[in-house]
């Protein structure tokens, strides 16, 4: 019996012995895992690169000039040549997006990060803007949240913006006349605040600058409430007489020649006018007359039609002429403050649509803006020209690209 017991011993005594050899042997280093096992330490991703990140998926940006595209929120440039990039994220209906920063230098075999963060637009994060000029034929630029870029109206008549983002701007004045300068201190940005559910008035006090310090006085007159353009040399004035028996003056007027006067069209009534010319000379005045005169034969509606002008240009002082009826010239002239947003062609979103003109063949006149020129691959020229049909609807368009050679197409403004 002594003996079974010493036997068991020496047995439970060599079983654990070899248990803690086999413990001791997994623990060692270097064994286990097919000798100098163990998980290596990763090496770090050194490789000099820009990285941008975007809280939307897909979104478009600006690097340096260059356009690139997000996958999946993230966009990796490896090995970018040393230089300061400048970055900024495309905008999207409904947000508002910041671009952090906006620009950065990327120096010899460093990295660099940027990120575009969009934010949705709601009710309770938008407010009202109005502008006001002092002067006829100015426009405004407003850059931030959201960008505006668009033609004022007549002097005291306010441009009102709904449902803007609110957050910081950047704010200026200039001119959309031809030829014609604005002082330089309403060409200087001026950075305002927008806040919720509030309203941010803004003026564009701005004194127009003309090239000739001659200057005189022009007064229109018309027996009815009508529109006017009136040119001379680079000068384009496109005004409304808001009341019967009205009249608009324009003060400080170049005094030059001038030389076509255009009386906008009345359904019902023929028109005409004292001049069509007239020179203005220094310190002195000018005047025209528009006189409507009621028809008792108007153009039968069977014969009319409509006529659609399309821009990629958001410009004014477009004149389109239909012919030569008893009603005299028809012709879409003084869009003084700006072209309507239209859909179905997003590469000319401009323009306007005016029925009632007669069908016959229709010529559409393309204004000239300073650093634009007027293109018509069929005719080269800013005079574009088609047939309207009775009850049809006539399409003409205005198409820029920048001025000079090797200038590429205007978009949207």
């Amino acid at each position: 019996m002594d003996k079974g017991k010493r036997n068991a011993r020496i047995v439970f005594s060599i079983m654990a012995v070899l248990m803690l050899s086999i413990m001791f042997l997994a623990l060692a280093p270097g064994c286990g895992g097919g000798g100098g096992g163990g998980v290596a330490a990763s090496t770090p991703d050194t490789t000099p690169k820009i990285t941008v990140t975007s809280n939307v998926p897909v979104v478009g940006f600006a690097l340096g000039g260059i356009r690139y595209t997000t996958s999946n929120g993230k966009f990796v440039l490896s090995n970018p040549t040393p230089n300061t990039y400048s970055f900024a994220c495309d905008q999207i209906a409904g947000k508002t997006v910041t671009a952090n920063p906006i620009s950065a230098t990327v120096q010899t075999g460093g990295s660099v990060e940027f990120s575009c963060q969009y934010t949705d637009i709601t009710a309770a994060a938008t407010g009202t803007i109005t502008v006001t000029p002092n002067n006829s034929g100015l426009n405004f630029v407003l850059s931030g949240a959201q960008n505006y870029s668009n033609a004022l109206g007549n002097a005291g008549v306010a441009y009102t913006i709904n449902n803007a983002p609110i957050g910081n701007y950047s704010f200026y004045c200039t001119t959309g006349l031809s030829g014609i300068g604005v002082t330089p201190t309403a060409t200087t940005p001026t950075n305002v605040t927008l806040t919720a559910g509030v309203t941010l008035s803004l003026n564009c006090n701005a004194t127009l600058v003309y090239p000739t310090t001659q200057t005189g006085t022009i007064t229109i007159s018309s027996n009815k409430a009508t529109s006017f353009t009136l040119v001379g040399g680079v000068y384009n004035y496109s005004y409304s007489i808001t009341t019967d028996n009205g009249s608009y003056t324009i003060n400080n007027a170049p005094a030059i020649s001038y030389t076509s006067f255009i009386c906008n069209p009345i359904s019902g009534y023929t028109v005409t006018t004292n001049q069509t010319s007239g020179t203005l000379i220094a310190n002195g005045s000018l005047s025209f007359t528009c006189t409507y005169t009621l028809t008792s034969n108007p153009q039968p509606t069977s014969q009319t039609g409509t006529v659609t002008v399309r821009s990629n240009l958001n410009v004014a002082n477009t004149v389109v002429t239909c012919g030569s009826t008893s009603l005299g010239h028809y012709r879409l002239a003084g869009r003084e403050v700006k072209m309507d947003t239209l859909s179905g062609d997003d590469q000319y979103p401009y323009g306007y649509s005016q029925t009632g003109m007669p069908a016959t063949t229709c010529t559409l006149t393309c204004p000239s803006p300073v650093g634009t020129q007027v293109l018509n691959t069929t005719t080269g020229s800013s005079v574009l020209s088609g047939t309207l049909t009775a009850n049809g609807n006539l399409p003409l368009r205005c198409s820029y690209q920048n001025g000079g050679s090797g200038g590429g197409l205007i978009g949207p403004q």
